[in-house]
């Protein structure tokens, strides 16, 4: 498959995934690729001013012919300040209870989520598969960023927020 198609088939299934985002009330654009994007987006808006995003993992074809993988990734806050090694301990324990993807502090000292998923490149997901993944991810994400929202505005401790988690 040439490049070219390529990003044709992924703009068509993230148009594709907006659809069933939209189905389940879930608000959303897809951003095609251009000279300012490197790849096609989804973005998906969830709760307050957190959304999700979704993006096809640029992969060697020559060395990938059957593998897509999906990039579910969301920047939770900006430059956190990691002197704590108690936000180290509530992101295990936090990612103990994440049953699809896990939060991350990346390079940039950013605290974000990301879920990658690997599938047939061939192969279409069903809505039915695609809103159950949802059904899964969305409450993750909504409900643990509140945790860290609690413990960066101050109203909870490390040790309230990993007890929260209970």
């Amino acid at each position: 498959m040439n490049q070219e198609f390529i990003d044709t088939k992924e703009l068509v299934e993230l148009e594709q995934f907006k659809s069933f985002s939209d189905k389940i009330g879930l608000s959303s654009v897809v951003t095609p690729k251009s000279e300012n994007n490197p790849v096609s987006l989804l973005g998906i808006k969830l709760s307050g001013d957190l959304n999700l995003h979704l993006i096809f993992v640029p992969l060697p074809n020559d060395k990938f012919s059957q593998l897509s993988l999906i990039q579910f990734h969301s920047l939770i806050r900006e430059k956190v300040n990691v002197t704590d090694s108690g936000l180290l301990t509530l992101l295990n324990k936090v990612n103990e209870k994440t049953p699809l993807g896990l939060f991350l502090l990346n390079e940039d000292n950013e605290l974000v989520y990301k879920h990658i998923l690997a599938k047939v490149k061939t192969e279409l997901l069903s809505e039915a598969f695609f809103i159950e993944l949802m059904a899964i991810i969305v409450p993750v994400l909504e409900d643990h960023v509140k945790i860290f929202e609690n413990l960066f505005n101050g109203k909870h401790t490390i040790e309230e927020a990993i007890n929260s988690l209970q």
